[in-house]
């Protein structure tokens, strides 16, 4: 059991230098003195060291700024190291990431058509973005900060209208460059948004996205939905451990490839941390997959010889289910059923 602790905690270590380019104990310092975090704690321990926890406090740090954003009808500027940690961040890296995710989670949830650009960092006119990410201790619990995400509420008609005079009496900002957000994507994350990206069906604007950095955004966007997903069904389904992708793992769920899907993975235990439930962390395997695709092709040939209906084909989706649980789909059965019948139906 100790084996299978420290690999699963040397493996969320890579992901985090991987994903955030620092050390997990930077990561952990994300979450010093969090209100949240420090409640899993007993009075007379110190500082958190896990790394998970520091990603959590990021995702809801990101989650926070989000809210910040759809009443900000300004630029959105990338932050230096100083303006970082002024504003309470351990390094800038951390930071413009949390950036990059609020912004584009933010243009999910805007009420007019136009979305703030992203900037690339400057000092002097980056001053204006140190409030904004500027976070204190008492950040709200995660599930409290979706609750508008998922209530959604009801369009607001006099919001273009503020946006619009937001706009005109915004003070000009000349000289300096819009971020580009697949050079961001590719730098940060090893994600070729404009490759991995480009067969992935746009679920949030209703349309495929063209040009890398739109394909970019979109592939952000799919990381932080399936993020919330994935940490949702690892509490509710109590999972005790999950498995990363392969690149033929990614393509059978119709994930944007192993390393989106990965990132979303190491998210998605962030979230169930925060929440009580910790899963251990397994490497990829090939065979999971493999299973999963011949029990999958196997039964679309049934089916469309025999039919699918009655108590065979709940027999079947069940076998489907078991194999999937059992290492290929990494999370739980919620989401093995989903790929067990995007396989039967023939969609990969």
């Amino acid at each position: 059991m100790h084996d299978t602790m420290q690999t699963s905690n040397a493996m969320v270590a890579d992901l985090v230098r991987a994903f955030f380019g620092v050390e997990p104990a930077t990561m952990a310092s994300l979450a010093h003195g969090d209100t949240v975090v420090r409640t899993r704690y007993e009075p007379e321990d110190g500082p958190t060291t896990e790394p998970l926890d520091g990603v959590e406090v990021l995702l809801r740090r990101a989650v926070a700024l989000c809210w910040k954003l759809r009443d900000h009808h300004g630029a959105v500027m990338l932050v230096t190291e100083r303006q970082a940690a002024a504003a309470g961040w351990p390094c800038a890296a951390l930071a413009n990431r949390c950036v990059l995710f609020a912004w584009t989670l933010s243009l999910t949830m805007r009420v007019d058509p136009a979305s703030p650009l992203l900037l690339e960092p400057d000092e002097r006119a980056g001053d204006a973005m140190v409030p904004l990410i500027r976070f204190g201790d008492g950040l709200p619990a995660l599930g409290e900060l979706l609750i508008p995400y998922y209530s959604r509420p009801s369009v607001d008609h006099d919001a273009r209208e503020r946006a619009a005079d937001a706009r005109q009496h915004a003070p000009v900002i000349t000289g300096l460059r819009i971020a580009a957000v697949q050079e961001l994507f590719t730098r940060w994350f090893s994600i070729d948004a404009n490759a991995d990206a480009a067969n992935l069906a746009c679920n949030v604007f209703g349309l495929r996205m063209t040009g890398p950095d739109a394909r970019a955004v979109h592939a952000c966007i799919w990381i932080v939905t399936a993020t919330l997903e994935l940490g949702a069904d690892m509490k509710a389904e109590a999972v005790r451990a999950v498995r990363l992708r392969t690149e033929y793992d990614a393509w059978l769920a119709g994930d944007p490839g192993a390393t989106a899907a990965n990132l979303a993975v190491l998210l998605g235990l962030a979230i169930s941390n925060g929440g009580g439930h910790l899963p251990r962390l397994l490497p990829p395997a090939d065979g999971y997959a493999a299973a999963t695709d011949e029990a999958c092709r196997l039964a679309r040939h049934r089916r469309e010889r025999e039919g699918g209906g009655g108590e065979v084909g709940r027999v079947e989706i069940l076998e489907l289910e078991d194999i999937a649980a059992r290492g290929y789909v990494h999370v739980g059965r919620i989401a093995a059923s989903r790929v067990a019948w995007r396989q039967v139906r023939g969609d990969a």
